[in-house]
């Protein structure tokens, strides 16, 4: 039926609706034509090849024909998206020299699905787009120049929902096209001969949402998708992704994210987006690379005017929401060890980020959370021992989380950590065994060595009944490995080391026998 269903198509195609009544032949019967098919999935394959051939005139009737039997039947419209993406999928899957012909007037249909109240709809026409630039980055421009068209339509304030999916859809463009800058050396495309005039256009209506304190819920989605979109891409200064390029050099975005955090003079934050904005903050402070990307305009250190925001927010938040948002920005602007060493010589700060002394579950877990951050990331160093002066520091930020929380009871990191990692709640637990696996891998034998220097943590490692959960036997193993991996392993003595690497050769769900636990 399938291939009958094609010869009918082309057949149809070949002579346009327009010869077809100048002959005197009937008007199309759409419901004929669905008859005549054993699926509207049948009909639709059969459609989308011609939607990209090569003849315009014949692109223009299959489009005309598919257009008609919608119209006919509206209920087929996913069905017919769905056709279409696979159809472009299959074209482009081997990314070889695959024909594919779009015209403009099939990209307006496909960006007009955005509106759709459907979401299969807009699924299929967000894929199918995307398919399209991933694999022929060329038609990038001629996508942005329809969505200018359509911009009265697609990026409108009133039509908050539509303006979110197309700003969604123009953010992971954005992000397709600095991945294959970086890694298509074949492709030649530049993303900055692009977005220049045209970017800016189209992100007027971006910027009037997110500075109209009128509307919070679309300052949040929009604050939102900005940090979805960055965190994807890296943050280190000189591999900044294009959207962070673009935020560092917007002073009004900067002026509206200060204003959101009550910087300078403000005695109030925005209730609902203060988090978010100082985390974008930390994103743009960590990657700015001259004085004209310093947030704060005439400041001499824009690293210390990010201590000032930081101090700033830490005094005028209230509730956990507010104090998540301010470990995680904190967290986010410590790329490097001059930014980390600011934070540890600051009291104040050091007291709001590593207390663990009030709050929930869920902002303690937070708190143990950000300090494995740190303690993972590749912190940039001054000076010739990079690794020495990173790891140094990383131990001494692990050290502080005593010397905040003691309060007189003379109890270190670990025994404050391991507190936790023994304990019945799931989220602060895992988060200290992740605290816990980032020690065991500072400094070489360093960090290992210290946690295998208390009382008690060798045998909590061996102990292979405690954990019952399966996350947690994971982590619970990550830590165990990441010991044996450590140089400590040559300074301990030979029969913890034979215990360990059963351990290790038993792997993270083994359960061990009342009778052997017995032995043991």
């Amino acid at each position: 039926m399938r291939n009958n269903s094609e010869d009918f198509i082309g057949e149809l195609l070949f002579t346009t609706f327009e010869d077809a009544e100048q002959s005197g032949q009937k008007k199309l019967d759409v419901n004929l034509l669905l008859n005549s098919c054993d699926s509207p999935e049948t009909l639709f394959l059969s459609i989308a090849p011609h939607l990209f051939s090569s003849d315009p005139q014949h692109q223009e009737s299959a489009q005309a024909l598919l257009e008609s039997i919608i119209a006919y039947k509206p209920i087929l419209l996913p069905r017919a998206t769905s056709c279409i993406l696979k159809q472009i999928q299959d074209s482009l899957k081997d990314d070889g020299n695959n024909d594919l012909n779009i015209s403009s007037n099939f990209l307006k249909l496909l960006l007009l699905q955005l509106q759709h109240s459907d979401m299969k709809v807009v699924k299929d026409a967000v894929a199918s787009i995307l398919c399209i630039v991933s694999h022929r980055p060329n038609f990038i421009p001629a996508i942005l120049q329809e969505l200018l068209v359509q911009k009265s339509t697609l990026l409108s304030l009133e039509k908050s929902t539509v303006m979110i999916r197309t700003y969604t859809l123009i953010f992971d463009i954005v992000e397709i096209t600095y991945k294959n800058r970086l890694t298509v050396l074949q492709r030649e495309y530049q993303p900055q001969n692009t977005f220049t005039a045209e970017w800016n256009s189209l992100m007027e209506s971006f910027m009037k949402g997110i500075s109209s304190d009128e509307d919070p819920l679309m300052q949040m989605s929009l604050l939102e998708l900005l940090e979805q979109h960055c965190t994807r891409n890296p943050t280190s200064s000189d591999e900044c992704s294009f959207l962070l390029l673009w935020m560092n050099s917007n002073h009004l975005l900067n002026k509206v994210l200060l204003h959101m955090v009550g910087f300078p003079n403000l005695k109030e934050m925005h209730p609902f987006c203060a988090g978010a904005a100082l985390r974008l903050l930390g994103m743009m402070m960590a990657t700015s690379t001259s004085d004209s990307d310093v947030v704060m305009e005439g400041a001499e250190d824009m690293n210390k005017s990010f201590v000032d925001i930081l101090i700033h927010y830490g005094r005028l938040m209230n509730g956990e929401v507010e104090k998540i948002g301010y470990i995680d920005g904190m967290t986010t602007w410590i790329s490097s060890c001059v930014n980390l060493k600011l934070v540890m010589e600051n009291d104040e700060l050091m007291e709001e980020w590593l207390s663990l002394r009030r709050g929930s579950s869920k902002l303690k877990a937070v708190v143990i959370n950000s300090v494995a951050k740190v303690l993972l990331t590749n912190l940039v160093a001054d000076g010739d021992d990079e690794e020495k002066t990173s790891d140094d520091l990383k131990m001494k930020l692990y050290k502080s989380i005593g010397t905040v929380n003691d309060v007189g009871s003379n109890h270190d990191s670990t025994e404050i950590i391991m507190t936790y990692v023994k304990g019945q709640v799931g989220e602060l637990r895992f988060a200290a065994y992740d605290l816990l696996t980032a020690v065991a891998n500072l400094n070489k034998a360093k960090g290992a060595h210290v946690l295998m220097n208390f009382g008690g943590f060798f045998e909590f490692l061996i102990n292979r009944n405690q954990e019952t959960v399966k996350e947690g036997k994971e982590l619970k193993f990550a830590l165990v490995k990441a010991i044996w991996d450590s140089e400590v392993k040559g300074l301990l003595a030979d029969n913890i080391v034979k215990v360990l690497a059963k351990v290790v050769s038993d792997g993270p769900y083994f359960v061990a026998r009342v009778r052997d636990v017995a032995l043991e």
